[in-house]
């Protein structure tokens, strides 16, 4: 991965289950958790940056809308 230069600490909440994925995937690449989430958000940064220049940012923000209402309706289901 490319440096950029300083490092930053910050603090974020995200779901356990995907907490658990992240430490799952880094391991299995032998990173840390930190390093592992910098490479994500390095790699979403670049995807978001061309899917803006070609002008369907907005079509992948509905696609995320979807994927989260489905996912929402399945595990409500999974529950009952």
């Amino acid at each position: 991965m490319m440096g950029f230069g300083m490092k930053a600490k910050i603090a974020i909440t995200i779901e356990e289950e995907i907490l658990k994925q992240i430490d799952k995937m880094a391991e299995e690449f032998n990173l840390n958790r930190s390093q592992f989430i910098e490479n994500l958000l390095s790699v979403g940064l670049g995807d978001a940056k061309a899917l803006k220049a070609v002008g369907f940012m907005d079509i992948a923000k509905l696609v995320i809308r979807v994927r989260d209402k489905l996912n929402k309706r399945l595990s409500k289901r999974k529950t009952a």
